[in-house]
């Protein structure tokens, strides 16, 4: 009889093995993550060629958008007058009309604040759910081994600013309907679809795109006319991960959030 419990004892050790794993794995993931990413940021700083790419795209937009304000085209000839390859850097101005009212106001706000807020947005909703340990490695995960996710924040690509929409629409609903200032990635458009407040914000969308009218007609013929490896909606695959970043946080939360 004294021999029972320690069948019962050794049971009881297994049963307590994988919650300790569970525990930990993560843990060591996240900080393993966070030596990753500071590394990948020391050479973003510190590499010439890292510090000439900075702001590439935030420079195209704002080129573009400068172009506008003074009655210049907002859409560069050499891509509304005929076929024209879609390279990397090729400096094409690519999305529709409407973002010229987020363009304009950084034409003078600048480069910094142009990455910065949408960098604050997502950080802020990131911690606003706070998500478990393995969300947490999840995201870490993306930042460290998705080149694109670091790289368009560098850049100044506007997709950081599509993200920033979808982070919000993660709380408010509403704001998940401006994703589709990007129609590539137009999924993602669908946080926040059930809320009537995602409807008025998409009732919004189309009157004030409604002012642009001519402009898309210019957006029409840009993206007829792209060639290139590019030339296609698989382009916005890399763009998944970032976008990816605010959904893991939600859906990885430990705290309830209103609405959801």
């Amino acid at each position: 009889m004294a021999l029972l419990p320690l069948p019962l004892a050794r049971q009881a050790g297994q049963l307590r093995v994988p919650a300790r794993v569970g525990w930990l794995v993560p843990r060591v993931a996240i900080g393993l993550l966070l030596l990753v990413i500071a590394a990948e940021i020391y050479v973003r700083l510190t590499a010439p060629y890292s510090l000439g790419a900075a702001g590439l795209d935030y420079r195209t937009y704002a080129a573009a958008a400068t172009r506008q304000v003074h009655g210049l085209p907002f859409y560069p000839s050499w891509e509304t007058s005929g076929p024209y390859d879609l390279g990397a850097f090729s400096g094409a101005v690519l999305y529709p009309p409407p973002m010229l009212l987020l363009f304009v106001p950084f034409v003078w706000l600048g480069g910094f604040l142009w990455s910065a807020i949408p960098l604050a947005i997502m950080g802020g909703v990131v911690l606003y759910h706070r998500p478990g340990p393995w969300a947490w490695a999840a995201i870490l995960a993306f930042v460290a081994f998705s080149p694109e996710v670091q790289t368009l924040y560098w850049f100044g690509t506007p997709t950081i600013w599509i993200a920033a929409f979808v982070a919000l629409g993660t709380v408010w609903d509403w704001p998940g309907a401006l994703v589709l200032l990007k129609p590539a990635v137009f999924p993602f458009a669908l946080v926040g679809v059930r809320s009537r407040s995602w409807w008025v914000a998409l009732g919004v969308l189309g009157i004030v795109s409604l002012v642009f009218l001519p402009l898309w007609i210019q957006w029409f013929e840009v993206l007829l006319n792209a060639r290139g490896a590019r030339a296609n909606l698989l382009y916005a695959l890399g763009d998944l991960p970032l976008l990816l970043i605010p959904v893991i946080a939600s859906f990885g939360r430990t705290r309830s959030v209103p609405g959801a």
